[in-house]
């Protein structure tokens, strides 16, 4: 299971949305998509974290972003919505999401305007540092 899977299947159950109607995964398209949804991007991190005794990595320190757009009329609720899911994110700490072991989801920036698309929907984005086994 890859980190957007893990991570998207927690805020689902946390209740920010459903995988495939309210939250996507590597790309937001237009067609057939509410306004106001949540997508998941990752990016390459830091390297791998080895330790002596093992062969390997032991954890993995991808990026992830996560990008909340809605309706032309909705910015104050995207950004609510934005502040909420970084806060739940932020609480990720040496716990199990969907079977693999996350150190940490560590906010690297807080929710941030990153302006409209071309419907005029506001867009708001936050990046974090994840900390977890691989998977």
């Amino acid at each position: 299971m890859s980190m957007l899977l893990e991570v998207a299947g927690y805020l689902q159950a946390q209740g920010f949305g459903t995988l495939g109607s309210t939250i996507y995964l590597h790309r937001l398209q237009d067609v057939g998509v509410a306004d106001f949804v949540t997508c998941l991007f990752q990016r390459p991190g830091m390297p791998g974290i080895r330790v002596l005794e093992m062969a390997g990595v032991l954890y993995e320190q991808p990026d992830l972003s996560v990008l909340v757009r809605g309706a032309s009329h909705q910015y104050a609720t995207v950004m609510q919505h934005a502040q909420d899911i970084h806060a739940v994110l932020g609480e990720v700490t040496n716990q199990y999401l969907n079977g693999v072991w996350y150190v940490g989801i560590d906010p690297v920036s807080p929710p941030d305007d990153q302006g409209v698309d071309a419907k005029n929907r506001p867009l708001i984005l936050a990046r974090y540092n994840v900390t977890k086994s691989p998977s």
